[in-house]
Parts: structure tokens; sequence; C-alpha cells
């Protein structure tokens, strides 16, 4: 698990999202939410060993966690609206809390900072770093709600299966190469000053 979480540790942090996405259809989402939640455990019990839990372990243990009681409590009639529109409104949720926590803590750099010494945590280069790979991934989650929600009115299964499953992965996968280039470019472009 120590291994997993470095590079791109907060990738982990994923793992109930796609999960969830994998499972979800309008037949499975309440065992979908579940299997989300309980991944969700699974992620944040190593990780507040390790380092202490983090916004997207909170956020995904309460978003699992809320579908998994309204699959318990609520009657399916009640939720046909959520088992319809299930990975449009994860995607839509994802984007606005990583989207949110640009305005207190940009979620990479809860991440970042596992792996970078604590005297550069504030530094304008880590800072300016973790706000685009923060606004990236809040990006990449609003274009697969819409993609989720474009998928969802497609009159063919094709259709369906391009914006449900070939934008959003490929989105993704755009996204991780980003992240793994994006910082060694910027301090590339960006090189220290040196000091008076």
């Amino acid at each position: 698990m120590d291994k997993l979480r470095q590079g791109l540790g907060f990738i982990l942090a994923f793992l109930p999202w796609v999960v969830f996405w994998v499972v979800a259809s309008p037949n499975t989402w309440e065992w979908a939410a579940l299997a989300a939640f309980i991944a969700a455990l699974i992620v944040a019990i190593p990780e507040a060993k390790q380092s202490g839990l983090k916004m997207m372990d909170y956020a995904n243990i309460g978003v699992f966690g809320i579908f998994t009681l309204c699959a318990i409590f609520l009657d399916r009639q009640d939720l046909s609206w959520l088992e319809d529109y299930s990975m449009t409104i994860s995607s839509f949720a994802l984007a606005v809390i990583v989207l949110g926590s640009l305005s207190f803590d940009p979620f990479t750099a809860q991440y970042a900072r596992d792996e970078v010494p604590e005297e550069l945590w504030t530094s304008p280069t880590f800072l300016a770093i973790n706000r685009t790979l923060t606004l990236v991934w809040g990006v990449v989650f609003l274009v697969m709600g819409i993609c989720s929600l474009f998928g969802e009115r497609a009159d063919s299964a094709d259709t369906n299966a391009i914006f449900q499953w070939v934008i959003p992965i490929a989105v993704v996968l755009l996204a991780i190469r980003f992240t793994r280039t994006y910082p060694d470019r910027y301090k590339a472009a960006h090189p220290p000053r040196p000091a008076r």
C-alpha cells in the first residue's frame, strides 16, 4: 500500500469513485454505493495511520455513506432519479468537492505534503503547482459529469459508451499524464530566484 501511495498517491483517493462508476447501473447502484463506501473505508484506514485523514477521505466516506443510507432507508420508487443519474450526480459531486478545495487547501497539496519537505509547503511553486493540478482534476470531473448526462440521454448503445466510458477514460488518462509531467515542467519554466 505504501508503494502505491508514492508518486500519484492521491489517485487512490478516487478508488471508491471508480468502484461506484464501474458497478453502478439502474439495477445495481445500491450495491455500487455499498461497495464504494467499503472501498472508502479501506483507503481511509491506512491513510489515517500514515498521515491522517484528508479531505477526500472524509468526502468519500460522507458521499457514499449517504448513498448507502438512501439505499437502505428510502423506497425504490423515491430513488428512481438517483438510479437513473447516479454516475452524473457522483461526477458533479466530485467536481464540486475538488474545485471547492481550491478555496481553502487544494486537494492535491494534501497528498503532495506526504512527499515534499515541510519547508516547501508554503512556497509559491508548491502552491502554484497544486492549484493547477487541482483545477485540472476538477475540470476532468466536470467533463465526466457532462459526458455522463449526455450518455444517459443517448439514443444508441454506441453513443452511450462513447460518453459514459471512452471520453471519460481518455480525459482521466490525459490528466494522469499531465499530473506526472506538470510539476517538473513548471519548475523548469519558473526556476527559483537566487537569494540576495
